[in-house]
């Protein structure tokens, strides 16, 4: 391992707070704040802005309100995602049981951090880690102590860079797989009769 790797934990590169606790179901309003609820996140761990609920701005503290790169995660339900805030016009509270990390840029790529607590690795050591048996839970501490490999933030962009690619091979290779099924079932329609 090159001596610019180290594995540290995360509570040493983010400053990570816990969601906004509602004590009754979430009432959407007309005008207000936005807030980030599990069903606002996808499977792959991105976030989806668009249908966010606005309900009444009661004065949140700055500690549960999302800025643009801070990191969102999933702290329940067995699938302990992250994913990155993108850029958003509008102030956002963040629901538990999500848990915010706002990450050290000098140190970590937002991307970056969320790339290994997805991965498989990541989601195995979460896994061992995780509370609870009807509904399975990852503590704040555990989150804080998980420790990620941190190259410097140039090598971290060059990684992102790779999945990146890969990603859109895999998304090119999917497009001629069905292109080359089409062909073929079109080839065959021709020798079947109705």
């Amino acid at each position: 391992m090159p001596k610019t790797v180290k594995k540290v934990p995360i509570g040493e590169i983010a400053q990570v707070n816990l969601g906004f606790t509602f004590r009754e179901k979430i009432s959407p309003q007309d005008c207000g704040i936005f807030v980030l609820q599990l069903k606002d996140m996808k499977q792959d761990g991105s976030l989806d802005l668009s249908n966010l609920d606005m309900i009444e701005n009661a004065g949140f503290k700055e500690n549960v309100l999302l800025a643009e790169n801070d990191i969102v995660f999933r702290s329940r339900g067995g699938l302990f995602l992250a994913g990155v805030v993108p850029h958003h016009l509008q102030k956002m509270v963040l629901s538990a049981p999500f848990i915010k990390l706002s990450v050290d840029f000098t140190r970590v790529l937002p991307a970056y951090l969320c790339l290994l607590i997805n991965s498989s690795a990541g989601q195995t050591y979460l896994q061992s880690k995780m509370l609870g048996s009807a509904i399975q839970t990852i503590s704040k501490a555990t989150l804080l102590e998980m420790k990620v490999l941190l190259p410097p933030p140039g090598e971290q962009k060059k990684v992102l860079e790779l999945v990146e690619l890969q990603q859109k091979e895999a998304a090119i290779l999917g497009t001629i797989l069905k292109k080359r099924q089409q062909i073929i079932n079109a080839s065959i329609r021709r020798f079947v009769s109705f």
